[in-house]
């Protein structure tokens, strides 16, 4: 009879919990969100009031990136994501061209300034040298 209630005890216990995602690793800001940084963990609670948990649905078929530095073992909340949007430009050299990730900040008849996702600011010569 003991035994009976414990297993039935249990049951009850883990039929009102809640799946979260929880980042398994550290992430970086503006870092796009990979699936194998994060995982499932179940709580038996959860408050609500400073965050809404990020829905493992929400992630299928969309690329997030991260809207702050997100320490390991940290709860996913909606707050903390945004869709990623791809920023690139195209630099014509006659027949060569090459493609790269940032956005243009400046630009004039000698060079053109550009800002990498991670911060950094790159020198990019029409002649064709990097600075």
């Amino acid at each position: 009879m003991l035994r009976l209630s414990l297993i039935i005890a249990l049951f009850f216990i883990n039929a009102n919990a809640i799946d979260l995602i929880v980042t398994k690793k550290v992430i970086n800001y503006k870092a796009k969100i990979n699936v194998k940084d994060l995982m499932l963990r179940r709580v038996d609670s959860f408050k609500e009031g400073y965050c809404t948990p990020v829905k493992l649905s929400d992630l299928n078929g969309t690329i997030y990136q991260a809207t702050h530095y997100i320490k390991k073992g940290s709860i996913l909340c909606t707050k903390d994501i945004k869709e990623f949007q791809k920023k690139s430009v195209v630099f014509k050299f006659g027949a060569l061209e090459i493609e790269t990730n940032g956005e243009i900040i400046y630009q004039n008849d000698e060079y053109i300034r550009i800002r990498k996702r991670d911060g950094k600011v790159e020198k990019i010569y029409k002649d064709g040298r990097v600075e």
